[in-house]
């Protein structure tokens, strides 16, 4: 014999719980980095040696260079000088940005007290499914 009531019922079903896109937090590193930094820390790839020591530049080189990019150049060897020493000497360990924790799925779940809502539950899910294929 069946009731119709259900205490505790629920349904609980492997589609990814579909919610309004979470609002991108703005990460502290991304703005306003200097243009000679590629991520905060970490010099352009262009003012480094292939061992991540800062690459001097020559003479002929200074000169073949826009003024802008001299600038720049200078920029990047006055930050070198002031912390990028200090950063290469540190472990690759140490230095390495923390991971962002990967967001793990909220499986969709429905409660309901009767089998008459679960009657609804269940045409409500189908609904939903096929209106994301």
């Amino acid at each position: 014999m069946a009731e119709e009531t259900v205490s505790n019922g629920f349904v609980q079903i492997r589609i990814e719980e579909t919610q309004s896109p979470p609002l991108p937090v703005p990460s502290a590193a991304a703005p306003n980095l200097p243009k000679y930094l590629q991520a905060p820390g970490k010099l352009k790839d262009e003012y480094l040696n292939p061992d991540g020591t800062f690459r001097e530049r020559s003479e002929a080189e200074l000169k073949g260079m826009s003024k802008s990019d001299r600038q720049e150049y200078e920029k990047a060897r006055r930050w070198w000088e002031r912390e990028g020493k200090a950063l290469a000497s540190q472990s690759p360990a140490e230095i390495e940005p923390e991971k962002p924790e990967t967001q793990k799925p909220t499986w969709l779940k429905r409660e309901f007290g009767s089998f008459d809502e679960l009657n609804k539950v269940a045409k409500e899910l189908l609904e939903k499914q096929a209106g994301a294929q």
